[in-house]
């Protein structure tokens, strides 16, 4: 895996469960720069994302392929005339001519009674070439399955961490080969919960602080406890793992990260903790702290 998708969630108001400080402005003009000139463009961005969009039309080069994501459909609206306007006013704060990929943000959108609409109008924005390629973000293996009875899919972004390697499998792989699909991982780092030690986090995860003693005691002993690197371990394994969707906070954690893409594989076994509990690997079953 060489590709790194700058995630930009963070660019504009401080991101995941734990509240991560977003990145100055000053900070954001050296990520980009540091990026294009490590020969990256694939940039993950999205409306929800509040001004991030405006910022990347201003400051990002003309070679940036952006991937971006359509928020829910009300069943009021017609999905052809929502993404297009949606897509419209995504390219012109972007100041692009198309996008490189178009995601719809919220599987759960395909279980509504205008699901075939809402992939009819993804596969006609594809047809008139305003996205290159279309897709779904998904949280699981049935919303993955959900979204390919109804419409071809380019692109798939999913969960891949160390505690959660549901999109690793011999099948997935062969998935992804059969129907050409860029499978792209996000929350490799959990938002950022694997960072942390158990201690250090919110009482919610007291339950399953024994995987997060295992993960932080393989780092330890493989990678000296550097525990970025560690979760990189996992999405740098599995070849039919595209890119990694990750959000940067500065230059210095960027060049971190584009050296860890560069490294070969280590071979190493990865730590046997990984999870099917729904509660934890999957954030939208988060408590929200104030």
């Amino acid at each position: 895996m060489k590709n790194l998708v700058l995630g930009t969630a963070n660019f504009s108001s401080d991101y995941g469960l734990l509240k991560e400080v977003q990145p100055t402005g000053t900070a954001i003009e050296q990520i980009i720069e540091t990026f294009f000139d490590a020969g990256q463009t694939l940039i993950d961005t999205a409306p929800a994302y509040g001004s991030s969009e405006k910022l990347l039309g201003r400051i990002a080069p003309k070679t940036a392929r952006y991937i971006s994501k359509i928020p829910s459909i009300p069943l009021s609206q017609d999905p052809t005339h929502f993404i297009s306007k949606i897509c419209d006013e995504s390219l012109s704060k972007l100041a692009a001519q198309n996008l490189y990929g178009l995601l719809l943000h919220d599987p759960f959108q395909l279980q509504q009674p205008n699901a075939q609409s809402v992939a009819d109008a993804l596969t006609e924005i594809k047809s008139q070439r305003i996205a290159t390629k279309i897709g779904v973000s998904v949280y699981n293996f049935e919303q993955m399955e959900l979204a390919l009875r109804y419409m071809k899919l380019d692109i798939i972004q999913a969960p891949v961490n160390l505690l959660d390697r549901t999109f690793c499998s011999p099948e997935i792989s062969a998935l992804a080969a059969r129907q050409n699909i860029e499978f792209h991982a996000r929350s490799i780092y959990l938002q950022g919960t694997l960072l942390k030690k158990p201690n250090d986090l919110p009482i919610f995860f007291s339950e399953w602080k024994a995987q997060w003693n295992s993960v932080h005691r393989w780092a330890k002993d493989y990678f000296n406890s550097d525990i970025p690197r560690a979760c990189f371990e996992v999405v740098r394994r599995f070849p039919h793992i595209f890119g990694a969707v990750v959000g940067i906070r500065s230059k210095q954690e960027l060049t971190r990260t584009l050296a860890y893409l560069e490294e070969a594989d280590s071979g190493l076994p990865l730590p046997p903790s990984e999870l099917i509990d729904e509660r934890i690997i999957n954030p939208t079953f988060w408590p929200r702290l104030t």
